[in-house]
Parts: C-alpha cells; sequence; structure tokens
C-alpha cells in the first residue's frame, strides 16, 4: 500500500518559487504544444500517409516529452498539476485526521487556501 506524502502549510510555501518557475516552464511549453494539439488528428493522418515532414512530428514529440517530463517532476513531489495555463496546483495536506489539499494558483501570492479532495476549486476555503 502507497503511502501519500503530505505537507505541512510552511512545507508547501517554501516550494511556491521554485514551483512558479517551473510552472512558467511548463505554460511556455503548453503554449507551444497548442498549435499541435489543435491539429494532433490531422498531423498524425499525416504521418500514417507520409505526407508530413520528419520536423512536424519531431518537433510535436519532442514538446510532449519535455510537458511529459515537467509533470512528471510534480507527480514525484506528490504535488497535483490541476490546471497548467492558470498554475494552479494542490498539495496534500493533513487537516483534522484527514486528507485535504492546500491549493494554489500562480497569480496567489501564497497559499491561503484549501479545500476537500473532491471539492475542487468550486470549494476553496481560506486556511
Amino acid at each position: 500500500m502507497s503511502r501519500t506524502k503530505t505537507f505541512t502549510l510552511d512545507e508547501a510555501r517554501e516550494l511556491l518559487p521554485e514551483l512558479r518557475d517551473r510552472l512558467i516552464a511548463m505554460q511556455v511549453n503548453w503554449q507551444n504544444l497548442a498549435p499541435y494539439q489543435k491539429e494532433v488528428r490531422q498531423l498524425a493522418m499525416k504521418i500514417d500517409k507520409g505526407g508530413s515532414t520528419i520536423s512536424d512530428a519531431g518537433k510535436y514529440l519532442s514538446l510532449a516529452k519535455k510537458l511529459k517530463s515537467q509533470l512528471t517532476y510534480f507527480e514525484n513531489m506528490s504535488i497535483e498539476v490541476k490546471d497548467i495555463t492558470s498554475g494552479l496546483v494542490d498539495f496534500p495536506f493533513i487537516r483534522e485526521g484527514r486528507i485535504v489539499y492546500l491549493c494554489w494558483k500562480m497569480s496567489e501570492e501564497t497559499i491561503s487556501h484549501w479545500h476537500e479532495t473532491d471539492a475542487g476549486l468550486a470549494g476553496r476555503q481560506p486556511i
């Protein structure tokens, strides 16, 4: 049985400067992938038919692998990336004996909210 890593509020807050930088890098990569995401089916069909250049497929695969690597960093830290575009992340946190999430968006200076694991952003409550 695997145990979820939990954070104290201080531990999570200490990570914010590094996470902000990593999220910005992910957002740039996500934006670079956007044109390919819109056309991924067409690109796949072109590749299947031999009509796409290797550079098209290679660039898409390179960006996708980079994004996967960036997400893996967060997963390995037990931090859940909920939305790349807004930089929304959740940290497992023990509150009153149960696991909930500390919830932070890049636009916020610090972590100031939490929510139940099934509540999401709409269920955020002040700490």
